[in-house]
């Protein structure tokens, strides 16, 4: 009964600090296309009010028209608006969390970078592209946005570039619902364990009421 005890224990705390991969945010309404031949672009956004955190964050654009994953230069992460322009990006720059190279299309963060449950973040790149990318859609966690060359100041818009962050959802400590889950097991092993014990007992009591009655 201990063994099983402790097998169920085990898993319970595995299930309670599982990883699972998770699209923190999407964002694909926009059905405009905008061209970022010679410009800078930047996203805002805010993460689900969840309770989790996100570590191995992967960021895509979406190319116009093909909706092809896009990426290109490096992204930076920061926790504060950026009113700079493109090039005097750095990891000098106030608020910066991490940065990542564009690859196949993608954005690959350090793995170890966080994000914290229902907070706002900024997105920006440091190198133009010729790609056109899709836009326009209202997302309510964040806008887009702009800078006109290289050397011009970011400055936001009202809408939103169509996106997507995935990652990898964590959670410090085990859910309240993980015990809730492990009660009626915990209980069904005691009352089993009980019930055997009790068995056994009155087999043994039966055993010497036998012995003592034979002559």
């Amino acid at each position: 009964m201990v063994r099983r005890l402790v097998l169920l224990l085990t898993l319970a705390g595995s299930l309670s600090s599982l990883a699972l991969a998770d699209t923190i945010v999407l964002a694909t309404d926009g059905t405009s296309s905008v061209s970022a031949s010679g410009k800078g672009r930047g996203q805002s956004f805010t993460t689900p009010n969840n309770g989790v955190s996100y570590d191995n964050l992967v960021f895509n654009f979406f190319e116009y028209p093909s909706g092809t994953a896009d990426a290109w230069g490096i992204l930076y992460l920061l926790s504060s608006p950026y009113a700079g322009s493109p090039a005097g990006l750095s990891t000098s720059t106030p608020g910066f969390i991490d940065d990542a190279t564009a690859s196949g299309g993608y954005f690959d963060f350090s793995p170890s970078t966080t994000l914290l449950t229902d907070t706002e973040y900024y997105f920006y790149d440091n190198l133009a592209n010729t790609d056109d990318i899709e836009a326009g859609s209202a997302y309510l966690g964040g806008v887009r946005y702009t800078a006109q060359t290289l050397g011009d100041d970011f400055g936001p818009l009202t809408d939103s570039f169509n996106f997507e962050l995935d990652g990898t959802s964590t959670s410090a400590t085990p859910e309240p619902g993980t015990f809730l889950l492990m009660v009626p097991g915990l209980g069904l092993l005691l009352r089993n364990r009980f019930k055997r014990n009790q068995a056994a007992r009155n087999q043994v009591a039966l055993d010497r009421l036998t012995l003592l009655s034979r002559p």
